[in-house]
């Protein structure tokens, strides 16, 4: 925690009266204040009389700022550290640069050392970390690069269904049972892909968890096996849950023509769907693509060029937190860590 400055506490405690004296907003004594001797004697009378005088003023302190940012208002040295921080985060800039002498020159904020501007990170991860744990209530799951993104290395077989495909594996809300209804259609057109695109091919590390995954997303749950069942065990929840099946916006056919991709995860609909009552929603999320885990493998070496081999792990590290969870923290959040200082 930062020193509160003496005559911060003195102009807040004390109002001026006449001849250089001063009464105590507390006792309403009067004080006289000589210019060479600065706030000494206002100090002397608060460490004497009133000893929670820095308490009562950093509880006001914290109250002004909250009401403050209520209404959109904030302290000024954290809105220059946030734009600080949202310039060297947003395009990949050292730490250093806020030290060098042109970029100083050539920026309106007021000047801060990359000392002070690590520690202002610092803390705003631990309070990005926070809020993110608060939100991860219950189940949650991860994601890491691993398998299941295949189709990239046979797209010269299947040019003409190439743009459609695998536009619809870089939607976000794309599931797990889509894709696989898109290699299935795709392995009719061209048996040569089985052996990388099947639902056993030998890429899949977990083929029986992945076929109970997506016939749980298809609706499917009573024709699970003992085997399959087993593997999403964690998955259970016992108490009952709305269908598994997914809702998609119809597009008008008359007026656009079906692409190869949108016609086949229209067809799997056909089929009449069970209810998945003893699931959780949390395996409906799966994501059947390590497209997130790529973008941000190609973010960091954007971040981590030759010119900065010697940028420390940790220091990396919170740079790309920081990027990857640009919508957790603002203004208002560095306004937190502000007072934290």
């Amino acid at each position: 925690m930062s020193t509160t400055r003496n005559s911060d506490l003195s102009r807040f405690f004390f109002a001026a009266d006449t001849d250089r004296y001063f009464v105590c907003n507390y006792c309403s004594a009067r004080h006289k204040q000589i210019p060479s001797s600065g706030y000494a004697n206002m100090i002397s009378h608060f460490k004497d009389k009133h000893p929670g005088y820095v308490e009562d003023y950093k509880s006001h302190q914290s109250r002004q700022a909250g009401l403050h940012r209520t209404f959109g208002f904030v302290n000024p040295t954290a809105s220059n550290m946030y734009r600080w921080i949202e310039w060297v985060v947003a395009r990949n800039m050292p730490l250093s640069e806020v030290d060098d002498p042109f970029t100083r020159g050539m920026s309106k904020l007021q000047p801060v050392c990359s000392k002070t501007l690590k520690r202002y990170m610092t803390l705003l991860v631990a309070a990005v970390e926070a809020k993110i744990t608060a939100e991860m209530s219950g189940q949650y799951g991860y994601m890491y690069d691993a398998s299941t993104f295949y189709l990239e290395n046979y797209v010269d077989n299947i040019k003409h269904v190439e743009d459609s495909v695998t536009l619809k594996l870089q939607l976000e809300d794309v599931t797990l049972a889509d894709v696989r209804a898109l290699f299935d259609s795709i392995i009719e057109r061209f048996p040569t892909t089985k052996a990388k695109l099947s639902a056993i091919a030998t890429i899949v590390h977990f083929p029986t968890f992945e076929a109970a995954a997506v016939k749980v997303n298809n609706g499917e749950v009573g024709s699970l096996t003992a085997s399959e069942r087993k593997a999403i065990k964690r998955f259970e929840v016992e108490t009952a849950s709305a269908s598994s099946g997914r809702k998609r916006k119809r597009r008008d056919d008359d007026e656009k023509e079906e692409d190869f991709a949108t016609s086949v995860l229209r067809a799997k609909k056909v089929s009449g769907r069970q209810t998945s009552a003893s699931y959780s929603k949390l395996i409906e999320k799966l994501p059947p693509t390590s497209s997130r885990c790529e973008r941000l493998f190609s973010q960091a070496k954007l971040v981590l060029t030759p010119q900065r081999a010697s940028l420390l792990p940790v220091n990396f590290e919170m740079l790309m937190f920081l990027r990857a969870n640009r919508s957790y923290w603002d203004v208002g959040m560095v306004q937190d860590v502000h007072e934290q200082m």
